[in-house]
């Protein structure tokens, strides 16, 4: 049995030896990668940030494109129809009185 506890405690003394270098040449590892690193991370965030500001301009043209093509111009025929199915929605009455047949509950459940 003392053999036994003899090499038990050889093994964890040098386990606890090796954990020791471990940790310290883990910590050496890290503190040389933080030394060694000269980012300037404020210059990166405005640099990101002007970079957000383009793409915002580019989307806003796009959009802007986009709806001046989607809107017909005045005095075309597609136009006139437009306004013909909108005056068709204003005309149609609304109010209490003017409800579906049946509710969302007696179509779906309750």
């Amino acid at each position: 049995m003392g053999v036994l506890l003899k090499l038990l405690r050889g093994f964890f003394s040098k386990s606890a030896k090796a954990g020791l270098i471990l940790g310290l040449a883990l910590t050496a590892c890290g503190l040389w990668l933080f030394l060694r690193d000269n980012g300037d991370f404020d210059g990166g965030r405005h640099d990101l940030l002007r970079s957000n500001n383009g793409e915002r301009a580019k989307i806003e043209l796009a959009l802007g494109e986009s709806i001046n093509t989607v809107i017909p111009p005045a005095g075309s025929k597609m136009f006139e129809r437009c306004g013909a199915v909108l005056s068709l929605v204003r005309a149609r009455p609304s109010g209490p009185g003017c409800r579906p047949s049946a509710t969302w509950g007696e179509r779906f459940g309750k």
